[in-house]
């Protein structure tokens, strides 16, 4: 369970056009019922702040989500995951008679569904992943239509004295109706108290690549792990 709060310049979603300040408060966590099975949930509260000086606050979409070992690989073969992710229509739809009349809506009103898979190597003392997949975002403008786009991000994390570096570059290529959206990610988690086993806490620094990414975003964490997760 981690609790994260931060702020991000320059954001443009998907299916829209102006820019925003976007700053969140949110939860999530992680759960291995199993080796090799990973269920996950986050939920944060949104503040955006828009180029006219309105300001939009609200809660956030909940995400869910579910990754399961399809192959443990060997010494020289990664492990292969399988996963997807569901985005809810939890946050504020567009107000207003029209939605292209107003952009202060921190949500699509719509569900959006990514699935993918991946590729885990065990390099010690660097772990490295590959991940690929197919996001299906739902068009607010128009009734029961789609717009897919391909994502995909390269990680890698290693220990660097006390800490763990964190190392990711990626995101969501162009579609027919969005802007590509990548970006790049330098973070570092470390353990504050060894007297508290399982408590950490991160910071992690992202710059966009593209246009519709942010410009520069900033996130801080702090979470426990209540227990191992199984032995893989």
């Amino acid at each position: 369970m981690a609790l994260d709060a931060g702020q991000a310049y320059g954001v443009i979603p998907p299916f829209a056009a102006e820019e925003r300040d976007l700053g969140h408060v949110g939860l999530s966590g992680r759960w291995a019922p199993a080796p090799g099975v990973i269920i996950t949930a986050r939920y944060a509260v949104l503040r955006a702040v828009f180029d006219d000086g309105t300001v939009a606050t609200g809660s956030g979409d909940l995400k869910l989500g579910t990754a399961a070992r399809a192959w443990t690989g060997t010494r020289s073969a990664p492990e292969v995951w399988l996963w997807w992710e569901a985005k809810l229509p939890n946050a504020s739809d567009f107000e207003g008679s029209s939605p292209r009349d107003n952009v202060y809506g921190l949500g699509t009103d719509e569900t959006d569904v990514t699935v993918g898979a991946g590729l885990r190597w065990d390099l010690e003392p660097v772990t490295v992943d590959a991940v690929a997949g197919l996001a299906i975002l739902g068009d607010p403008f128009s009734f029961a239509n789609q717009d897919d786009a391909a994502v995909a991000w390269l990680s890698a994390a290693a220990p660097l004295g006390p800490a763990e570096v964190l190392a990711r570059v990626g995101g969501r290529f162009p579609s027919p109706d969005n802007e590509p959206s990548f970006e790049g990610a330098l973070g570092a988690e470390v353990a504050p108290m060894p007297q508290v086993p399982g408590l950490s806490a991160g910071l992690q620094v992202t710059a966009g690549i593209t246009h519709a990414a942010p410009d520069v975003a900033v996130a801080l964490w702090i979470g426990h792990r209540w227990r191992p997760e199984p032995a893989e």
